[in-house]
């Protein structure tokens, strides 16, 4: 379907299109007027982008304290619904007590569907949470016929988010909160455990300080060893004095020895032994003890005395080799002093063989006390930091603009012009679519093809005439109907072949088809064309062509059939136009039986045999079946039917009758009027 065809088919049902548009126009003018005003407040609640927390939380390093996680993602469409959630309204509808007309609390459901249609059934509070344009900015509109209503409900409900907003992030932080703090004694006992192994270590292996320890160890096998050296060098030097001696007391006669030798001498021997004895202990002694230790004076004072009484068994005796068991005495001191040495030696290089492993295991220690106290040291950090963070999120959702009403505020629904507005495009909508249905169950004749399916011809389409006598077209070239209706004579004569005496009915379904003034009009083109032509009213239920003519209806057709005049006394000639007509004469109750008569048929023959053109105004087939007798008698029958309003059942249901009946059905004519 092209543009210019649905324009022509608004065109043609400009009419219904009116309708329904001005309709649904009035409707939502009157409703406009009606309905309960509706105010609009809205309170504007921020929330802090979750990426600036989560940065500000990143920044303080609580993302990596130990196992502490705070997820602070929070969508907008999260929060919108949150907004909306039942529990939060319910707590605003106890808090304000908000009531209906019955005394009835609000149910949360129903205040936050808003729908301006539920807001015109039922003028109660909607609340609608909306965010702005993708930022952190929530708008929490209500909508009320109580202004301050609308304002307490609105400033409520932001408050409500934002603290349940603030509740809930507060929450994740008192959890971190209480995860660090059991992670804190955990780790605290961790710590003190590590700290009580090591003072066992300690304890156990007789060190306080490891790397001191070391450093005694080797200081004092450095001695021990220079002690050695130096103890081998004196046993030495008194090898050598000894051999020396022995040489020397080798060389000495017997009688220079007075007694016996020392070595000889049980008691001298014996003395000199415990001497020894006791100086080897002194020797053994002085590497682990002072001079002033009591043990050391103890043992000096026993060799003093011991000292003593072996000299003065030496003077007693009188030993010549007293120099060489001097010497004797010294080297043996020195000897046991060297195996003393050599002990400590041997003892200290075994200890010291064990100061790796035990500094190992001091060292495993010290780092498992470090790592735990750095563990302890960042838990401790993150719950300082957390407790700062809590005092941030605090501030983080917050109520930008609060609701209010002035003095000179008003309504904000409905809007007359946007009502009107949605109104007329609702109408433009519903207008379009009822001439779609319109057009669409349309069955009656709108153009030649619909003519064509009918089996006839389409022998003119008449135009819109103007009503009352006007109806009759003016003798003149120039007027549409003039052209019209003499195209039409020209089509019959044509179809028809071109009879010299010609008898035509018109018929029509269904009154108000143009029959009437087709007939006349259809009459005078045939008069005006020279045509001796002659108008019959022949419509006895609903009479109108003597009046289309300004003449009587009586005397008339009637009245010849019932005898009571003659042909030549009921025909009026009209002057100027040539023009005969045939009234229809009084009505008679049952024009059935006039039709059936033989009289009808003779009067039909003396009008042929008077007038060249006879044109018979014959009754609509809706109101009887006259026409058919009528169309019997003549030449040719002509339908008339309305564009738009005939429907082509109809005209197929009185094209079956007529043909049933003999009748010649030349062709159709289209009217407007």
């Amino acid at each position: 379907m092209d543009f210019k065809t649905s324009l022509a088919i608004l065109w043609r049902w400009k009419g219904l299109f009116l309708a329904v548009l001005f309709a649904v126009l009035l409707g939502a003018l009157a409703a406009v007027q009606f309905v309960s005003r509706q105010y609009e407040v809205k309170s504007v609640v921020f929330v802090t982008p979750s990426e600036v927390i989560s940065s500000l939380i990143a920044d303080m390093g609580l993302m990596n304290a130990a196992g502490v996680n705070l997820k602070t993602d929070w969508a907008p469409e999260n929060i919108v619904q949150m907004a909306k959630l039942a529990p939060l309204v319910q707590r605003a509808v106890d808090l304000l007590q908000m009531r209906d007309a019955d005394g009835k609390a609000y149910l949360p459901k129903d205040l936050v569907k808003y729908r301006y249609g539920l807001a015109v059934l039922f003028p109660r509070p909607y609340l609608k949470v909306e965010n702005t344009d993708d930022t952190q900015m929530f708008e929490l509109t209500v909508y009320s016929a109580d202004p301050d209503e609308a304002v307490m409900f609105a400033d409520t409900m932001a408050e409500m988010l934002r603290v349940e907003m603030i509740n809930l992030r507060l929450g994740l932080f008192e959890a971190a909160e209480k995860q660090t703090d059991e992670r804190i004694t955990t780790q605290l006992a961790q710590y003190q455990a590590i700290l009580g192994e090591i003072r066992d270590f300690q304890l156990k292996k007789h060190s306080v300080k490891l790397e001191k320890e070391i450093e005694v160890a080797i200081t004092k096998l450095d001695t021990l060893m220079t002690t050695r050296q130096d103890t081998l060098a004196a046993m030495a030097g008194l090898t050598a004095k000894m051999a020396t001696m022995r040489k020397q007391l080798r060389s000495q006669t017997p009688e220079a020895v007075s007694g016996a030798t020392l070595k000889d001498n049980a008691y001298v021997n014996m003395l000199r032994d415990q001497l020894t004895q006791l100086q080897i202990k002194q020797k053994g002694q002085e590497a682990t003890l002072t001079a002033n230790h009591p043990d050391m004076i103890a043992l000096k004072r026993q060799i003093d005395d011991l000292a003593k009484n072996y000299a003065q068994a030496l003077r007693l005796y009188g030993d010549t080799s007293s120099d060489l068991q001097s010497l004797q005495r010294e080297y043996d001191a020195d000897r046991a002093k060297l195996a003393a040495v050599e002990g400590d030696i041997a003892e200290h290089q075994a200890s010291m063989a064990k100061l790796p492993q035990k500094s190992a295991d001091f060292g495993l220690l010290q780092l498992r006390q470090t790592a735990a106290g750095n563990v302890l040291t960042a838990l401790l950090t993150a719950k300082d930091k957390l407790t700062a963070a809590k005092n941030v999120v605090l501030s983080d959702v917050r109520i930008l603009q609060h609701a209010r009403i002035d003095e000179w505020s008003r309504p904000e629904r409905p809007k007359k012009a946007t009502s009107l507005a949605i109104a007329g495009f609702v109408g433009l909508c519903l207008a379009l679519f009822a001439v779609y249905v319109r057009e669409l169950y349309d069955d009656t004749l709108r153009g030649p093809g619909d003519v064509a399916a009918l089996g006839l011809p389409c022998l003119g389409r008449i135009p819109r005439l103007r009503p009352g006598r006007d109806r009759l077209v003016p003798d003149s070239p120039a007027d549409a109907g003039f052209e019209a209706y003499r195209s039409l004579k020209n089509d019959l004569a044509h179809v028809l072949g071109r009879p010299d005496r010609l008898v035509v009915v018109l018929v029509s379904p269904e009154p108000g088809a143009g029959r009437t003034v087709t007939a006349a009009n259809l009459a005078l083109a045939a008069a005006r064309d020279g045509k001796k032509t002659v108008a019959v009213d022949a419509d006895f239920r609903n009479p109108a062509l003597a009046a289309l003519f300004d003449l009587p209806d009586a005397p008339g057709l009637t009245s010849v059939l019932y005898g009571e005049r003659g042909l030549a006394d009921v025909v009026r000639v009209l002057p100027g136009t040539g023009l005969a007509v045939v009234p229809p004469g009084h009505l008679p109750a049952a024009p059935g039986p006039l039709f059936a008569s033989d009289r009808l048929a003779a009067v039909m023959a003396a009008l042929r045999r008077d007038f060249e053109v006879v044109v018979c105004d014959a009754p609509a087939l809706a109101l009887g079946d006259d026409a058919l007798a009528l169309a019997a008698l003549a030449d040719a029958t002509l339908v008339v039917a309305r564009t738009g309003v005939t429907s082509r059942p109809a005209v197929e249901r009185l094209l079956a009758r007529f043909r049933l009946a003999g009748a010649r059905v030349a062709g159709l004519v289209r009217t407007l009027a």
